[in-house]
């Protein structure tokens, strides 16, 4: 966790690590959905709050709930919060996010968390969220 006052985005290469399999093509047919299609899920959570705030507040939600590990212990029961508040867009993100984790499972969902923590270039964004 960065310190308090520190900007989130300055140290991401925990993020960069996990979001490598958004990007990867699948071989086969799993039986899981994979991160990328997470990941295209997630687009219109992220896009809805990178339209109505800012593109970091999106991004800082997708990081913070990767990175809060009270979240993946109790199936997103528990969420980060900053002096005892849940964030609108960590509520909104975690809300979708919740509903694919039985579907995705807790490594691929985490991996397209953090691709949307991320990634800055709107090519990637398209052709992601076109899966």
């Amino acid at each position: 966790m960065t310190p308090a006052g520190a900007y989130w985005k300055d140290d991401i290469a925990d993020l960069k690590s996990r979001a490598l399999s958004v990007l990867e093509q699948a071989t086969d047919a799993p039986a899981r959905m994979t991160a990328r299609q997470a990941a295209a899920v997630l687009s219109g959570i992220v896009g809805h709050i990178a339209r109505t705030r800012t593109l970091d507040h999106a991004q800082r939600a997708c990081a913070e709930l990767v990175r809060f590990e009270p979240v993946w212990a109790t199936s997103f029961g528990r969420l980060p919060n900053r002096n005892g508040y849940i964030s609108e867009d960590v509520a909104l993100v975690a809300t979708v996010a919740r509903s694919l984790l039985p579907l995705a499972g807790a490594d691929a969902l985490r991996a397209a968390l953090s691709f949307w923590a991320t990634e800055d270039d709107p090519a990637a964004w398209q052709r992601v969220a076109a899966v």
